[in-house]
């Protein structure tokens, strides 16, 4: 029999996440383009992204090249520490959107408290009345 390749989103009708895809990480301008060009043209449909990465624009420009069509790719997303709490979120997701030409399928906090420890802790976290779990709360609520 065939493999499998993607597995049913549980709760979600009809949305299927592929099995495998390709990360993004470490690809940006014309080196992003080509990879996730040679990605698409060879079958691969889930593609994962963060706004760390700064290749959004590159994301757009493969996928509108590809012609493959949009409800054919899965595209995962994530939300820096730095715009975690919702309004910083709600903020995030609309540029990531706006970079991508389209909405990312699923979206993740990537890393899920600051991994730089001279970065700016978000707002939703700093004390007296913040927290880490509350500004995880906040952020899924974007």
């Amino acid at each position: 029999g065939s493999a499998k390749s993607s597995i049913r989103l549980h709760g979600y009708a009809a949305v299927d996440i592929p099995l495998s895809g390709f990360g993004t990480n470490g690809f940006e301008g014309q080196k992003a383009i080509d990879a996730v060009s040679a990605f698409l043209r060879l079958g691969g449909r889930l593609l994962d992204t963060a706004v760390l990465y700064g290749n959004h624009d590159a994301i757009r420009t493969a996928l509108a090249a590809s012609r493959v069509p949009r409800e054919e790719v899965f595209i995962i997303g994530k939300i820096p520490p730095g715009d975690m709490g919702f309004a910083e979120a709600t903020a995030s997701i609309s540029r990531m959107v706006e970079e991508l030409g389209t909405h990312a399928d699923l979206l993740l906090i990537h890393w899920p408290a600051n991994f730089d420890p001279k970065a700016d802790v978000p707002a939703c976290a700093r004390a007296p009345h913040g927290s880490w779990k509350s500004c995880r709360a906040s952020t899924w609520r974007a």
